[in-house]
């Protein structure tokens, strides 16, 4: 991993407090000086993306490719007319979740991140830019970031004159070195253990299953335990129907007279210890009739017609077989149809369930 080429400020009074000039020619800057490169913002999906994104997209000569998941951009794919990358954006909090400040402390990097009065205005922007003089108050730094020791030490080293323009350049310098030497680290971490390019993943999850494709399944299939990839298939597909997370609905009953109230937790340790559906899946017909035999031992996926209990009984009103529906988790009432685990069919046939 290569630092960009060099660095450069750039200050909105140069722009005529123009917020979105300035961020243009930020994104042209960025762009033509690092061509073909990878570029990290921290927490840009959640927060630098909303802010800076328009200014990026009205460059005229580019096409734009986002890859985004629960409405947040994990990465942003640059490239001009002729479909050439011309720069890949990526959040290095999918790599890293966390606090930039914490990262600092835990990968024990030179830099660390300063403090800075986030909430401190002077009337205008051009007032606050230009401010020079006393420290802003303490009400003006974040309590979670600043505390009233580190303010004490701050209102120590600045007692002759505190610059907005200098103080918040040296902060903003300081983040951008802080994440570049905690990225080093972190693909450094990586590559000494395992053998993959930590430029080609995007977050934790898939930079954890890489490692499991390319480490740990050919060591496993190399000493004859033999685990079947399912990845990027048609049924794996069709198992994900059944792979709904769990349901977090909160029921709130209402004790009469003496009684105790319990919280069920480990649910997922417990899951664990019982069997799971392993090797390669057959796909085989099977009828109602075949499924309801106590002595049949069929363990694994079914796709199957339920017919729900009535709202009113226990089973009914909790819903224990869920299914998505445009997009949201439902336990539905009435008939319906889905893909299902058996084990949890068969304890919804003994609830009720038809």
């Amino acid at each position: 991993m290569q630092p960009c080429n060099g660095s450069l400020d750039f200050n909105i009074s140069d722009y005529e407090y123009n917020t979105n000039t300035m961020l243009e020619q930020f994104w042209v800057d960025l762009i033509q000086n690092n061509r073909g490169k990878i570029c990290y913002f921290h927490n840009w999906g959640g927060y630098d993306s909303i802010l800076s994104m328009p200014s990026l997209f009205n460059l005229p000569g580019y096409e734009f490719e986002p890859m985004v998941n629960n409405g947040e951009v994990m990465c942003l794919t640059i490239s001009n007319s002729k479909g050439k990358t011309q720069l890949t954006i990526k959040d290095s909090i999918r790599l890293l979740p966390g606090a930039l400040g914490k990262l600092a402390r835990d990968w024990k990097v030179e830099t660390q991140k300063e403090h800075f009065p986030h909430y401190f205005y002077a009337y205008d922007l051009p007032s606050t830019i230009k401010y020079e003089g006393p420290i802003p108050p303490y009400v003006y730094f974040e309590p979670k970031r600043t505390s009233l020791a580190d303010y004490e030490i701050l209102a120590e080293q600045f007692k002759d004159n505190w610059s907005f323009l200098e103080v918040s350049r040296t902060y903003i310098l300081g983040d951008v070195k802080a994440l570049y030497q905690i990225m080093i680290a972190f693909f450094e971490a990586i590559t000494s253990k395992f053998s993959i390019d930590p430029l080609s993943v995007v977050s934790a999850p898939s930079t954890a299953f890489k490692i499991w494709r390319t480490v740990q399944l050919p060591k496993l299939n190399g000493e004859l335990l033999k685990v079947y990839d399912l990845s990027h298939t048609e049924i794996e597909t069709k198992l994900r129907e059944s792979y709904l997370g769990g349901i977090v609905d909160v029921y709130r009953p209402h004790l009469k007279g003496e009684g105790y109230y319990y919280d069920v937790n480990s649910l997922y340790p417990t899951a664990m210890c019982k069997p799971m559906p392993v090797g390669k899946p057959n796909l085989i017909n099977l009828t109602v009739e075949d499924f309801l035999e106590d002595d049949f031992t069929f363990f694994g996926f079914v796709e199957a017609t339920i017919r729900a209990p009535c709202p009113i009984t226990p089973a009914g009103y909790i819903g224990l077989l869920p299914i998505k529906l445009k997009g949201r988790l439902i336990c539905p009432v009435g008939t319906f149809s889905g893909f299902f685990f058996s084990e949890e069919l068969r304890f919804a046939l003994k609830n009720g369930y038809e």
